[in-house]
């Protein structure tokens, strides 16, 4: 039997020894994120120069990445907060933008993977298969 659970993840986290949470976006908070990357890229249909049985153009498709500026920054703004549980507070873009970027970097890794992100992953998936190896 597969089990589910209504209740959000959240991962504790310190930042220069004060408590930060990741945490888990809701169906709204996750469509708005990904409105937001998607709207950063275009789906275009190129040809191969081959053509099928048909005599058609065979087609592929590839994905322009128009901008990135921001993406992970937009990410944390809602996933980050200042402060342990009903406490705390959302961290504002603006700090955000001020942290060094192998900051900004290890947290939208960690918020990825806690919003299952990561390659079309959940945790739970990576867990699976670490499991088999």
């Amino acid at each position: 039997m597969i089990e589910f659970s209504s209740k959000f993840k959240v991962e504790p986290i310190t930042i220069d020894g004060e408590s930060f949470e990741i945490r888990e976006l809701d169906g709204e908070g996750r469509d708005r994120y990904m409105k937001a990357v998607g709207s950063s890229m275009e789906v275009r249909m190129n040809s191969t120069g081959k053509k099928d049985v048909k005599g058609k153009d065979i087609l592929a498709q590839s994905i322009l990445v128009k901008d990135l500026n921001g993406q992970q920054q937009t990410l944390l703004m809602h996933t980050l907060f200042k402060g342990e549980g009903e406490e705390a507070t959302p961290v504002t873009i603006t700090t955000i933008r001020k942290w060094p970027v192998t900051l900004q970097d290890g947290l939208a890794k960690v918020a990825n993977k806690l919003n299952g992100l990561v390659d079309g992953k959940t945790e739970e998936d990576e867990m699976d298969e670490a499991e088999k190896n």
